[in-house]
């Protein structure tokens, strides 16, 4: 006797693994567009394979969907990794933090450096020290320094 597991599109599988997986992709098609890649350069397309897990190095998310999609797949997963990556653009694995950090090339540092010091030499009153710290926090973030905001965020303020 022979199983026959048949996803909702139709297509058969003798695998019932293999047609859960495949019903997945199909009800989260933004997977499909998100480019991983390993430490040789090498491109890799299944987000879901444990192989393509353990071996990425460099994630491209090009869009908000692509991104809720691969939450998805962590949930599916447990592929706990990809919450690392927190919005759309291009990640690279750190092995001294063990986490995946947005790389951020050095005209967009430049451009966000200019952005913010002119906000913050709007900022000349003492009750605008706030407002300095949120900005300030908020290009820590844009850097990917997340673990940097949360703990400033703990430090008590004589201005709050």
């Amino acid at each position: 006797m022979k199983t026959i597991y048949i996803a909702d599109d139709g297509k058969q599988f003798e695998d019932e693994y293999e047609c859960i997986n495949y019903e997945f992709c199909i009800s989260h098609p933004h997977l499909k567009t998100i480019e991983l890649y390993d430490r040789h350069g090498k491109k890799l397309t299944n987000p879901l394979d444990d192989e393509t897990y353990f071996n990425f190095t460099k994630i491209i998310i090009h869009s908000e969907e692509e991104l809720i999609d691969l939450y998805c797949a962590a949930d599916y997963t447990g592929f706990s990794g990809y919450y690392d990556i927190k919005s759309v653009g291009t990640w690279i694995f750190d092995k001294n933090r063990e986490k995946f950090i947005k790389y951020i090339n050095q005209a967009y540092i430049q451009e966000l450096s200019d952005k913010y010091v002119d906000e913050l030499n709007e900022f000349t009153k003492e009750e605008n020290h706030e407002y300095a710290d949120n900005t300030l926090c908020q290009l820590l973030l844009e850097l990917g320094y997340e673990d940097v905001v949360e703990a400033y965020k703990k430090v008590f303020k004589w201005y709050s």
